[in-house]
């Protein structure tokens, strides 16, 4: 199985009514292949994220072709603090064992080949809500765009609905350029409407390497502030 690099940050939650302190310290994104063992975690996961519903065909035709899409899983360390009952030294903390995390799946991505496999299109990308902003989309879309470079695909394309700022800001940060609009492309969407968008050659660029995620939000919200502007 092909997992890619990882990388790590941190997370922190207090348990109130013990006074707990749950710390994170190592938190690795892993990029895995779908296959009958997590093909339902990839299932859950479209259905929270996307508003469209995908076939049973296009799971199937998923696990036949594993090198198009990837389950990004955290997998971690817990480190457990708790705070003292005296008062005589509230700075003071136990530390208890480390415990090792259960896999979380919260991110996804696959595409396919179209025009006699000239073309990768990007069917599905996203992550939970919980965990955006960390460069987990961007790392997902690395996949892709190094999957095109290996294919010798001439362009990646996708669709967003017009009304979807966020993904469109996040596209068009990376060289990605809207070459159409297409009317009623979610037929069965409220807003059905959809933007056509295309990436050309060269795939991976300095774009792509993402810088500090504030240096990201400021050109996301740039992107964002010039598109209700136009």
């Amino acid at each position: 199985m092909h997992s890619s690099s990882c990388f790590r940050f941190s997370h922190i939650r207090i348990h109130a009514r013990s006074l707990a302190i749950i710390v994170t310290s190592s938190m690795d994104i892993t990029l895995v292949e779908i296959t009958k063992n997590n093909i339902a975690a990839f299932k859950k996961l479209n259905i929270s994220l996307f508003p469209v519903h995908y076939s049973g065909r296009f799971y199937q035709d998923v696990l036949k072709n594993p090198r198009f899409s990837r389950l990004a899983l955290i997998t971690g360390t817990d480190l457990h603090l708790e705070k003292p009952e005296s008062e005589e030294s509230p700075t003071e903390q136990t530390l208890h064992k480390k415990r090792k995390m259960d896999p979380i799946a919260m991110a996804v991505v696959s595409c396919t080949l179209l025009k006699d496999r000239s073309v990768l299109y990007i069917t599905t990308l996203g992550c939970l809500v919980y965990y955006r902003r960390r460069g987990i989309a961007s790392k997902l879309l690395v996949f892709v765009l190094d999957l095109a470079q290996r294919e010798h695909v001439t362009s990646v394309e996708l669709h967003v609905q017009t009304c979807n700022e966020a993904a469109l800001a996040f596209y068009r940060y990376h060289g990605f350029k809207v070459t159409a609009t297409v009317p009623r492309y979610y037929k069965y969407l409220k807003d059905a409407d959809a933007f056509q968008l295309q990436k050309l050659p060269p795939f991976l660029d300095t774009h792509v390497e993402l810088r500090d995620e504030t240096s990201r939000d400021e050109t996301l919200r740039d992107v964002v502030s010039r598109n209700e502007t136009t």
